[in-house]
């Protein structure tokens, strides 16, 4: 986009309109999905499937809506804070600010973390997961296999399969249990109960992301946490970036939707957003650059460029390093392959409202001995084997505190924090 374009766009985005054309069909690499995905928390609030339009139809300016937007629900009784584990004295210890929350995204390597999929691979996710205690976790690769697709005996695992295991991990006090949400074969899940769910943005994208609103206790987050979790199309970077770029049009397509009165989902003025997943950026940055700065590609379909966060400038790419204070930010690696390693995960967030006061990528490998054994956790916990060869994805962690809670800074300034 030009500055000249740019600048044009954010004075009239607001009523753009946007045509809705029928993707192309193509080949994927995703396993199938069954027709509606599993929301497990009980007052989960599921949007309906869309149907994409004849290619001939121009939609309406999005304020316009076929129903009634999903907006927030207050929960009764209100969620209270859950305190996470007792601290480790170690670099996984989060703030001890009351308004923290602990947001983590993990590709996990389809289903690696069931027992009945993996027992080694299951024990090791454990340890990561009682380490980083989570109050809210997007993970990937929840699905079937696709190595399995043409076997129509292989197990599509859930949502529900996920709260469960975590019911099993992390018991929460009081009887209270996990909350989760799937779509395709993106999973949130959450101690805090989930509303405003959808399973597809609007205009639709060849497979859309998990999105859910964690209702927040008070004390943390008074609008709640909007969390889109996305895994981008995989390989190949000449061939499916520009897939990977229609993922990244819609989804901000759908937060310029979020931020508007009407049309599909009405935001809170002031939420907290938060991006995560796997990016799979293995050709160009633009799709990164599209979710950070709002630089739609196909402004024919998806609408004009806008500033995505809610003091009109851009989001911001957390980007955690090496157990904080690491020298390196990657977080795919494979050795046994040719490729080098790359940061391919990603958490994006809206910095006018939301601060980042600790951020890391965890990586077992390079922790201390005395750091390992605090934590419960093993050398090679962050791999896919016992040699440190193969490592997949490491999972990124960001602690947040809303700005004006306590421990928070004040709202950036222009250039963001």
């Amino acid at each position: 986009m030009t500055a000249f374009t740019r600048s044009r766009a954010r004075s009239w985005h607001i009523w753009a309109a946007c045509l809705l054309l029928t993707p192309v069909a193509c080949e994927r690499n995703a396993p199938p999905q069954p027709a509606t995905p599993a929301a497990t928390s009980a007052d989960a609030q599921s949007s309906p499937t869309a149907t994409a339009p004849p290619a001939s139809v121009v939609a309406a300016p999005p304020a316009v809506a076929s129903a009634a937007p999903q907006v927030r629900v207050p929960v009764a009784p209100p969620p209270v804070p859950i305190p996470p584990r007792e601290p480790t004295r170690t670099f996984l210890d989060r703030p001890e600010a009351a308004g923290v929350f602990r947001v983590v995204s993990y590709n996990i390597k389809w289903n690696s973390i069931f027992p009945a999929v993996s027992k080694e691979g299951a024990e090791k996710f454990a340890r990561v997961f009682r380490a980083l205690d989570p109050d809210v976790i997007g993970l990937q690769e929840i699905g079937r296999n696709p190595s399995e697709r043409d076997n129509p005996a292989a197990r599509t695992w859930t949502a529900d399969d996920v709260r469960q295991l975590l019911d099993q991990l992390r018991p929460l006090p009081g009887g209270a249990r996990w909350h989760a949400y799937g779509a395709n074969s993106n999973v949130i899940a959450s101690k805090y109960p989930l509303q405003m769910t959808s399973d597809r943005v609007r205009p639709p994208d060849e497979r859309g992301p998990a999105i859910a609103l964690v209702d927040l206790p008070t004390a943390k987050g008074p609008r709640g946490l909007y969390v889109i979790n996305t895994h981008h199309k995989c390989c190949d970077g000449t061939k499916n970036d520009p897939r990977r770029q229609v993922q990244s049009d819609a989804i901000m397509a759908w937060i310029r939707d979020a931020r508007q009165t009407g049309g599909e989902v009405d935001l809170e003025d002031g939420t907290g957003i938060v991006i995560l997943g796997d990016f799979n950026l293995v050709g160009g940055q633009q799709p990164l650059v599209t979710l950070t700065d709002g630089d739609i590609v196909d402004e024919q379909r998806f609408g004009a460029d806008f500033e995505p966060d809610w003091d009109e400038t851009s989001l911001t790419d957390a980007k955690p390093m090496h157990n904080i204070d690491g020298s390196e930010s990657w977080t795919w690696r494979d050795d046994n392959q040719p490729f080098e390693p790359g940061r391919l995960d990603f958490i994006v967030y809206s910095d006018s409202v939301l601060e980042a006061v600790k951020k890391f990528g965890l990586n077992t490998t390079a922790m201390a001995d005395e750091e390992l054994e605090a934590a419960g956790l093993q050398r090679w916990d962050v791999c896919k084997d016992d040699i440190g060869r193969e490592y997949d994805h490491l999972p990124l962690v960001v602690d947040f505190v809303y700005r004006g809670v306590a421990g928070a800074a004040e709202a950036p300034g222009e250039e963001g924090d």
